[in-house]
């Protein structure tokens, strides 16, 4: 609108959608019921946000059960400066969107300081009381989530739970732990030239995957493998399209009673060296 302030486009509103909190508070804050507005009126971002409430219900319940020390208190008070502000805050998106970042800043450092066990990627949700696979987001956020543990696990420092190249012990391996058959020897011989040298299991949202870790001449990428049980029939990704998700090159699809995810270990892996 000529002379007027422009309307919300969909990344500025995710940003403020990412700083709101879950009970509400802020829901009548113009800027926030103006990105509420763009969610209400398109179906992606309100996928988007369903999916984002989703996995911050579950972050939450995570965080709540990491115990507070007596001393935490006292030992940032002792360590605290006082600093004179140099600058105000005076527009609601800069403000919620400062929030978001140190609220994402925050989930990072958790995520990589907090125990995990062995051979575990981070759990984003519990399973189910009944143990049985129910669909717990679509192929795109499986791809995402992937991409974003991969990165994860490298700044930690990543090694496989299992190193070798005989698939056999590969298939056994995987197959006890998921409690279903994992054909590994066909699943790599899909995958152009791809060579079998490891595997890892994974806990993600309640659901069991596979990870195999392959390489192609130079290039070194990891599948995730999940049954397609976990997830919704929502077709939200063209099969095997390239994308750069949290930094890495990622592709996922769909094949038989499975779902993938391939993800390069390096930034510019060349993925297309597996199909």
């Amino acid at each position: 609108m000529k002379g007027g302030k422009p309307p919300m486009n969909n990344q500025e509103a995710k940003l403020i959608l990412c700083a709101c909190r879950s009970d509400g508070q802020e829901q009548h804050e113009p800027s926030v019921r103006e990105a509420l507005d763009c969610a209400e009126s398109d179906p992606v971002l309100a996928a988007w946000l369903a999916r984002e409430q989703t996995l911050d219900a579950a972050l939450c319940a995570k965080l709540s059960e990491i115990p507070v020390p007596a001393s935490l208190k006292s030992e940032i008070l002792a360590g605290a400066r006082v600093i004179k502000p140099t600058f105000v805050w005076t527009d609601a998106r800069t403000l919620l969107g400062a929030a978001a970042a140190v609220a994402l800043a925050a989930v990072m450092v958790w995520s990589k300081d907090a125990p995990a066990g062995a051979g575990s990627l981070p759990v984003f949700a519990q399973a189910s009381p009944s143990g049985v696979s129910s669909a717990v987001a679509s192929l795109a956020s499986f791809r995402n989530d992937m991409a974003g543990s991969f990165a994860q696990m490298q700044s930690v420092g990543f090694t496989p739970d299992l190193r070798t190249s005989n698939v056999d012990a590969v298939e056994d391996f995987l197959t006890q732990r998921v409690s279903r058959t994992i054909e590994v020897g066909e699943i790599v011989d899909n995958l152009g030239d791809a060579r079998l040298f490891g595997c890892r299991m994974a806990e993600w949202r309640g659901q069991k995957v596979s990870m195999l870790c392959l390489n192609s001449g130079t290039e070194e990428a990891h599948l995730f493998v999940v049954h397609q049980s976990a997830l919704t029939d929502v077709e939200d990704v063209k099969p095997k399209m390239i994308e750069n998700c949290s930094g890495y090159p990622a592709a996922a699809w769909r094949d038989g009673d499975k779902a993938y995810v391939l993800v390069g270990h390096r930034p510019e892996t060349d993925l297309t060296k597996f199909f």
